[in-house]
């Protein structure tokens, strides 16, 4: 049996999908409120068993903040994929991001170091973040041997991402065989309402602001494909980032218009504007009670220049990650398809 956490996410759908296509048992655990029909969505993009793939899950409505219901979903069970995480550039969200991370995954780590007791070979393959390693700003590229400094470039997910982290290292020392995945942005189809789903939304509705911000993007296959292959050939003790293709959102977002045949975003902001954009959308949260479109935090991110390497990954599983242009084509069909 395998576990996985999140599974009503991008990257936890697309896990399971490829867990299940293999013959894999898989138990899902989900909260009252998820919506379980986006993974059998998702499912249906490369399958028409999608309904037979996604009646085979069995599912677990649990909390993962309660010790009593970890300690439930756990029950023979061979291999845990921890995705789920509450991820928010929202300044309201902060201090339980913070507490909320680290404390799901000391849970199931705690869990699973003693279930490791009478299933010595049980395995635990982490979703971390690159946000985990720290920017200082002054990074040329970095890589997995990049040790965290507290900086104002640092997002408060960012900040709960490595302390998610560090209990994931305390359960190795203490003999987890776990492993780390350290992805970039994610890009998946089927979530177009949020994360990443919602840049092709916002390109196909013609937005029309880009930066020259660079970043790391990666396709959501890739990822999976990294993560059950670090188990698969039992690479514990590790993280390995999962970093796909380093370019600008302008060539991002350029991408995107002509997949999607529309027009190009034309407008550059300057810093000023940024500035002035992020207060009046916090502005008008506080007016309205909605959250802000842009944030402090995402004003900073879309104007940083940030490079990573998957370097080591690319080495260890002899893997090859897909261009940006093939995945941004790809997903666009798909956005094409699931319009009205």
């Amino acid at each position: 049996m395998i576990l996985v956490t999140g599974g009503t996410g991008l990257l936890g759908s697309h896990l399971m999908y490829s867990l299940l296509s293999a013959g894999q048992k898989i138990r899902a655990v989900h909260r009252k409120s998820s919506d379980l029909s986006s993974v059998k969505h998702v499912f249906s993009y490369y399958t028409d068993s999608a309904q037979e793939l996604f009646e085979s899950i069995e599912w677990i409505e649990a909390d993962l903040q309660n010790i009593h219901d970890v300690h439930r979903i756990f029950e023979g069970v061979h291999t845990v994929y921890h995705c789920a995480a509450i991820i928010s550039f929202y300044p309201k969200d902060a201090q339980m991001m913070i507490e909320d991370n680290p404390k799901v995954t000391e849970f199931l780590v705690n869990e699973a170091l003693e279930r490791s007791i009478e299933t010595p070979d049980l395995a635990f393959c982490h979703v971390s973040s690159v946000a985990a390693l720290g920017r200082t700003g002054d990074q040329d590229t970095i890589d997995e041997d990049a040790l965290w400094t507290d900086s104002p470039e640092n997002s408060n997910y960012a900040k709960s991402k490595y302390l998610a982290e560090m209990e994931v290292w305390r359960g190795i020392e203490e003999g987890l065989n776990a492993t780390m995945v350290n992805p970039c942005i994610i890009l998946g189809p089927g979530y177009w309402s949020g994360g990443s789903g919602k840049l092709f939304s916002s390109v196909h509705s013609q937005f029309p602001y880009y930066t020259e911000g660079v970043n790391a993007f990666v396709d959501v296959r890739d990822v999976v494909q990294c993560m059950i292959g670090l188990v698969d050939k039992k690479q514990w003790g590790e993280r390995f980032l999962t970093t796909g293709e380093n370019a600008s959102y302008k060539d991002l977002f350029f991408a995107m218009a002509d997949a999607l045949s529309v027009k190009r975003p034309y407008k550059k902001p300057n810093k000023q504007l940024m500035e002035w954009v992020w207060r009046m959308e916090w502005l008008r949260s506080v007016l309205f009670g909605s959250k802000p479109l842009v944030t402090k935090e995402t004003a900073r991110s879309a104007r940083g220049v940030y490079r990573y390497s998957s370097a080591k990954i690319e080495k260890r599983l002899n893997v090859t990650f897909r261009s940006l242009d093939s995945s941004v084509q790809e997903i666009s069909q798909f956005f094409l398809q699931d319009l009205p």
